[in-house]
């Protein structure tokens, strides 16, 4: 049995749907589809007033993509065996968060976890995994996609329509 992997996207306080590209994101291992919930990594940044600046830190938990209306959906960007989830989850939840720029951001880390990690461990689905290197662009429209399907959601008033939106292989 293997889990979907998953890229998700959350709102930040002045970006929505539409700046997909300046979206927080996160991976997430969704071990329960019923409630779009498992495992989840991401790095957070947190600044300080004096000489320490912005430190950056991983982050892993439990989540689920219905939890928040931050969530504007996920992209399925490989699975994981059921056997190797003990393993990807100590992987991922070690690998550390070195600023490389001044602009390193969320984004660069889950995309250097893909390259670092995922994509030499076989995670990747079979239209990532060949490329030389997966960037933000080859992402962005997928995001979009369920970005925008999920800002639809919202908008529902029937309580059965996820908040979420999700594109599984």
């Amino acid at each position: 049995m293997s889990y979907p992997l998953v890229l998700a996207q959350y709102k930040r306080d002045d970006f929505g749907a539409g700046n997909e590209q300046e979206l927080h994101w996160a991976l997430l291992v969704i071990t329960d589809i019923t409630r779009l919930s498992g495992p989840c990594f991401q790095a957070v940044d947190r600044t300080y007033r004096d000489a320490r600046g912005k430190q950056w830190s991983p982050h892993s938990a439990e989540c689920s993509l219905l939890s928040t209306d931050k969530c504007l959906g996920g992209v399925q960007i490989g699975s994981v065996r059921q056997c190797d989830l003990a393993t990807f989850s100590n992987i991922v939840a070690a690998h550390p968060t070195i600023p490389k720029s001044e602009r390193w951001n969320c984004r660069d880390y889950i995309l250097e976890i893909i390259e670092q990690l995922l994509r030499p461990r076989g995670y990747l689905r079979a239209d990532l995994a060949p490329r030389h290197r997966v960037t933000m662009a080859d992402l962005l429209p997928e995001l979009k996609q369920v970005s925008w399907a999920t800002e639809d959601y919202g908008g529902s008033t029937d309580s059965a329509t996820p908040r979420s939106s999700i594109c599984l292989e």
